[in-house]
């Protein structure tokens, strides 16, 4: 069995920690020899501040998708982006909007967090969280121009719910099925609400699949837990999808079972016990 989890609200505690708990769960988990990832909207250099040293073998699942990378190096072994003329009219759409979004890029073997503007709280509040964290992605963009020479994975605008919807709605319209678009409240800052824009080969279940080759496991020994609808399609390809208790109604459709709240290390939990391990 191979083992794919969410990280925020799923895996981590409700303030964006890993409880001691989960943590020598996961510890326990690997030394049995059992295969367990994780599949995040985070970035690598985020999911290393938080998880540490635990020593993964798999690939984890960056970007919501975007990225498979090592955990220990961060190298990268498969990219999904943006190409390049959609991601040029996708800039003239948001610039209409008034909006200048995060750009997460890649090039020459770097990460990259492009902002051109902190056009308001929303925008700043990633901004100092990233500054905090010592984020060396982290970059002033004087032009879009720069931009060609960088794989850009991911698109973030961010502002008023009601503007996010219409973006949202216009986006949708022009390219219907070529873009993931993932809206949401920022948990942790829920005043602005975010959407993510990524390619629609850009997917945790698509970056799932990735690892499943790589394993030579069928869906059928695929378990995934999530709690929001960017892990609709990890659902999706999963043989089995545990929802925490705590998930999103868009989510809970797709799952095959409910499990505890995140705040009850829920995930670490059933892994022990499928396992024999607790």
């Amino acid at each position: 069995m191979l083992y794919i989890t969410d990280l925020d609200h799923t895996l981590l505690q409700d303030d964006a920690t890993l409880s001691d708990f989960s943590r020598e769960g996961i510890l326990k988990i690997l030394d049995a020899g059992i295969d367990f990832t994780i599949a995040t909207a985070r970035s690598h250099q985020s999911v290393t501040e938080i998880l540490g040293d635990i020593p993964f073998k798999l690939p984890i699942i960056t970007i919501n998708g975007a990225f498979v990378n090592d955990y220990s190096t961060g190298r990268v072994q498969h990219i999904f982006h943006l190409h390049h003329d959609i991601r040029e009219e996708l800039l003239d759409i948001l610039i209409g909007f008034d909006m200048h979004p995060y750009l997460s890029a890649f090039s020459n073997e770097q990460h990259h967090l492009f902002y051109k503007e902190l056009y308001n709280d929303g925008m700043r509040w990633l901004y100092n969280d990233r500054t905090q964290a010592g984020d060396p992605r982290l970059r002033l963009l004087s032009s879009y121009s720069d931009l060609q020479h960088h794989q850009v994975v991911s698109m973030t605008a961010i502002d008023q719910e009601v503007t996010i919807k219409e973006l949202h709605s216009t986006i949708s319209k022009r390219f219907l099925d070529q873009l993931h678009l993932h809206h949401y409240s920022n948990p942790y800052h829920p005043e602005w609400q975010w959407m993510n824009i990524q390619d629609r080969s850009s997917s945790k279940g698509s970056a799932a699949q990735i690892v499943l080759q790589q394993l030579n496991k069928s869906s059928a020994e695929l378990t995934v837990f999530g709690d929001q609808a960017n892990d609709i399609s990890m659902f999706q390809v999963a043989g089995t999808a545990c929802a925490v208790s705590n998930a999103h109604s868009s989510l809970r459709q797709f799952a095959t079972k409910t499990i505890g709240t995140n705040s009850d290390d829920s995930v670490i939990r059933y892994i022990l016990e499928q396992e024999g391990l607790s």
